[in-house]
Order: structure tokens, then sequence, then C-alpha cells
């Protein structure tokens, strides 16, 4: 019975009923060398595998066993791929073309990173991405962002918004990365950022004293409202002063060098008794410092003149004598 069965498989045309890729293989890939199995046909019928659906476009062939094949092909260049199948009884009888083909897509060229943009500065650590768009010729199937350029060996299934620093306050290099259905990975693109832990000072008014007497104190804080940063990085301050009005005041002549002045570097309080020789306008920079980074505010103060009774000089009593 068993030897008849075949016979008679050897005797029919069987249109193939499935074809797969061996192995594991799937699309897209690198492989230009796929092995294409075919099931369905007759016991030992030649297989005959089509790159196109009439099955005119030949591109390779196979020997069944025990009604499979296995077509290998063999350097086939990069592109898109509908294989189709038919095949060939001992009696020369060919079947009819597969109608649904097996879809294959071989793909060596690396995706493209066209833009990867991040904030020039953050003072969170978890980065917002600009922009991070990758081009490919058939599919993106893997994104990375890293702080080396060491190729990723994990990847992201979908494109990140954000990216968290892993270090302290600094200037960072970070690494866009995309990889390809087929698995080929792109060059990386880079963009710097700046995780900048600097204080934002509170706007300080000009402000205006009279010769010898005690100015209202100014007290420069942060824009929390304290001597911290709004994630607690504490603060700590320099004054510098010069006589021109300009709003650049370069960090030469320390405050305290001004007679009366207070100043403390951990509060950034500022107090000053002009003396009778101290009147004009004077340019402040307030500088408060966190982890590194820096901001300022410059103020103008100005001492007025202050009258004074005038205070004569002794005068020697004098002699004199008539005429």
């Amino acid at each position: 019975r068993e030897y008849l069965d075949k016979k008679w498989e050897m005797e029919e045309t069987n249109t193939p009923s499935d074809l797969s890729l061996a192995n594991g293989l799937t699309s897209p890939s690198q492989s230009t060398s796929p092995k294409v199995k075919v099931s369905g046909v007759g016991f030992d019928d030649l297989v005959i595998l089509y790159n196109d659906p009439g099955c005119f476009q030949k591109i390779g062939e196979a020997t069944a066993n025990d009604g499979t094949a296995e077509v290998s092909l063999t350097n086939l260049p990069d592109g898109y791929y509908n294989f189709y199948a038919k095949s060939i009884n001992s009696k020369g009888e060919e079947s009819a073309c597969t109608i649904s083909p097996l879809s294959y897509v071989i793909d060596n060229t690396p995706p493209n990173v066209v833009q990867f943009e991040l904030p020039i500065s953050t003072k969170d650590k978890k980065v917002s991405i600009k922009a991070f768009n990758c081009l490919d010729s058939v599919k993106v199937s893997g994104w990375q962002i890293t702080d080396d350029p060491t190729i990723p060996v994990n990847w992201l299934l979908s494109q990140p918004n954000t990216y968290e620093l892993t270090r302290g306050a600094g200037d960072y290099k970070l690494y866009g990365w995309c990889r390809d259905e087929a698995g080929n990975i792109s060059s990386s693109q880079m963009a710097d950022v700046t995780y900048n832990l600097a204080p934002e000072l509170q706007d300080i008014s000009d402000s205006f004293v009279n010769e010898n007497e005690l100015m209202t104190q100014i007290d420069a804080n942060d824009k929390s409202g304290v001597d911290q940063t709004s994630i607690g990085q504490m603060i700590s301050y320099e004054c510098f002063y010069d006589l021109l009005p300009d709003n650049n005041v370069q960090n030469l002549t320390e405050c305290s060098l001004l007679s009366g002045v207070g100043f403390s570097s951990m509060t950034g309080v500022l107090d000053w008794s002009p003396n009778f020789n101290q009147s004009g306008p004077y340019e402040i920079k307030i500088i408060g410092t966190a982890s590194g980074f820096s901001d300022s505010e410059i103020f103008k103060i100005n001492v007025e003149d202050k009258n004074r009774s005038p205070k004569l000089s002794e005068i020697s009593d004098l002699a004199a004598y008539e005429n």
C-alpha cells in the first residue's frame, strides 16, 4: 500500500501548498543566500522557485524529499522579492503556479540619523529630546541614545522623547543611533547638552543712599526665594563693582574694598553706609554660584551728596592797636 501511495503521488501534479523561509530566517534580512522551504508537493517532485506571479523568472530549484523541498538561493542582490513555486512530477507534468507569494527583503544598507537635537542646557536630569529622526529604505525598528560612541547592544522599540543623564552637573555629549528591521545599525549623530544647576537670581532694583546714612539692605536670592536653587543646591555669592554705568562689571574689584560695605558670601546680603567722600554712581554685580554654574545680577547704587553745615577752621584771637 505504501508503494502504491508513493506511486500515485509521483503521477499527480501537486501545486505547492506552503512556502516559508528555512532555518528561522526572517524578513527583512541581511542574508543574500536564503533557503526557501516548499511543502505540499509530490514525493520526489522537482520544485522550481520563481520571483514573479506568472512563474517565468526562475531563480532556483530543488528535488523534493517526501513531499518537501528546500531551495537554496545564493548571492541575491539587495531588494524586494516575492517568491512563487510550482512542481514537476516524474512524468514531466507541471503544476499550477502558487497564488500567494512568500515576500522576502534583503537589506544591507544601514539607516541614517537625519536629525538629533537636544536643548543647549537643562536643569533636569531627564533631558527632553527636541528632535530624533531616522530614515531607512525598509523600516526603522530600534532607537537608542548613549553617552559614549560605543555601538549599543540593547534597543528601544519606539522613538524616545527623553534621556536621563547618568552623571552630575556638567557638559554631556550624547549619541543618537537607529537600527532597521534587517539588523543594520546607523552611524551615530552627536549632540551637546549642559546639565546646568546654576541658580536663577531674582531681579535686584537700582538703589540710592545719602552719604553717611545706612542704605536699605540688599539681599540676593534665587527665584525660589531662598539661598538654594530650585533643586536644593546651596548658593555662594560674590560681589564686584565699578564706577562706569555701562551694565558691564568685570570681576576685578570686590565690593568689600569699598569703605563701609558689608557683604555675606553665604547669604548674598549687602549693607553699606557710605561716607562723605563716596558720592557718585556705582555699578554692582552680585554673582550666585551652585554646582560650578553661575548667574548674576547687575544693578546701580547712587550715593547722593548730602548737604552739611560748614565747619569753619579755628580763628585765633588777634590784638590790634589804635590808628
